[in-house]
């Protein structure tokens, strides 16, 4: 999509601020833009470190709304291991072609876990 360089600049933006209303903005705005899969990934492993500071520096998890809709959003555009992988900042390769036996294991649990009895 075309929203890559305003993307990165919002992202910059909010990590070289310390100014919460800038903050707000910026997740708001970032919200609305982002739209693939590889933009929500971006967002999540670029915002973690500045989310770590205010935690690390006001001792308390309270962050502005438009923050945690910003990680909400991400969250419900990926699956679990693509967040996990993007919060984490693993260096393995996020696998989102075919599905191999392994990222099947909790579809195969819930199976087994629910099947007849009898």
């Amino acid at each position: 999509m075309g929203n890559e360089g305003a993307i990165n600049r919002f992202i910059r933006l909010f990590n070289e601020t310390y100014d919460d209303d800038t903050h707000r903005k910026v997740a708001n705005i970032l919200g609305k833009i982002i739209v693939n899969k590889q933009q929500h990934l971006q967002v999540i492993s670029s915002l973690k470190p500045k989310l770590k500071h205010k935690f690390n520096n006001k001792n308390t998890f309270n962050l502005d709304e438009e923050f945690y809709k910003l990680l909400w959003k991400c969250a419900q555009n990926l699956t679990y291991p693509e967040f996990y992988t993007a919060w984490h900042h693993q260096e393995t390769p996020i696998q989102t072609s075919t599905p191999t036996p392994q990222s099947n294991l909790w579809q195969k649990l819930w199976q087994y876990l629910n099947r007849p009895i009898f």
